[in-house]
């Protein structure tokens, strides 16, 4: 049976250390975005970086290189981010994935439902101050800060909770292995 663990939370929140800390039960599932790549983040390790224009095509041949679902993060920076169908495919046991717009994840979830994916989302909530100061240490532009935060101030964390019942909540303003330790603790982790 397949899993798949969507981390759901909003930008410099924590949600890629805590991926990369669950790796060892949790293979990646990489995402498509049209944003500029960072330094240090590698093609298709931390994403595939493609244009607009592979957003927007639907391959009826090969159906599952369509994007099943996707968001765009503010109308200056028209950046999106998506995934693949094939991406479904390769998870091999329990696959994990970072979210950070409820509607994306209200789709994605859905998706793997349908097609007989088990679905567990763990939210990490961070207050906003501390994830403005992250954004500003990893040297993102006050132009992305801001349409982060408008883009991401669309629900409230009780609309949150509204839309997934089930989710699993995690204080992600503690230090990184305080986070990871709470996560593993959420999952049952042995």
């Amino acid at each position: 049976m397949k899993n798949l663990l969507l981390l759901y939370a909003r930008s410099a929140a924590g949600k890629t250390t805590v991926e990369r800390g669950l790796g060892d039960r949790y293979s990646s599932i990489v995402t498509c975005t049209t944003r500029k790549k960072r330094e240090n983040e590698v093609e298709g390790v931390d994403y595939y970086f493609e244009n607009i224009a592979n957003f927007d095509f639907e391959d009826i041949v090969f159906p599952e290189n369509n994007i099943v679902a996707q968001i765009q993060i503010g109308a200056d920076t028209n950046w999106r981010y998506g995934i693949r169908a094939s991406e479904f495919d390769r998870i091999q046991g329990n696959g994990i994935m970072s979210v950070i717009s409820a509607k994306y994840l209200k789709d994605i979830a859905d998706y793997a439902k349908s097609i007989g994916i088990n679905v567990k989302i763990i939210y990490l909530e961070v207050d906003r101050d501390i994830r403005y100061q992250r954004l500003l240490d990893r040297k993102e532009s006050q132009l992305s800060i801001n349409a982060r935060f408008d883009f991401e101030d669309q629900y409230s964390v009780e609309e949150i909770k509204e839309l997934f019942p089930d989710i699993l909540l995690v204080d992600g303003s503690l230090d990184k292995d305080t986070v990871l330790k709470n996560v593993k603790k959420e999952l049952n982790y042995e």
